[in-house]
């Protein structure tokens, strides 16, 4: 295919979650909210399903940000900061 675009979305942790996106070049682009991921890659059979994939991954890593933070504000309120 080569070029794309539509929209997912990804059932996680009790919340769902909604993306564009738009394969154009060999270049992968998937939107949530403000975030983006940008990939180049050879041509797409499955765009809606790569799209999910991209899309699960940056909603595991906002997650581990989230607790990165959580971590990091519990540490400061400990030592009385």
């Amino acid at each position: 295919m080569l070029n794309s675009s539509g929209q997912v979305t990804l059932n996680a942790d009790g919340k769902q979650y909604a993306a564009s996106y738009h394969f154009q070049r060999g270049v992968f682009t998937v939107t949530s909210g403000s975030a983006s991921r940008v990939v180049r890659v050879g041509a797409v059979v499955a765009p809606e399903s790569l799209a999910r994939t991209i899309l699960k991954a940056m909603v595991r890593e906002n997650g581990q940000r989230a607790e990165l933070k959580r971590d990091a504000r519990g540490l400061m309120e400990a030592r009385g900061h």
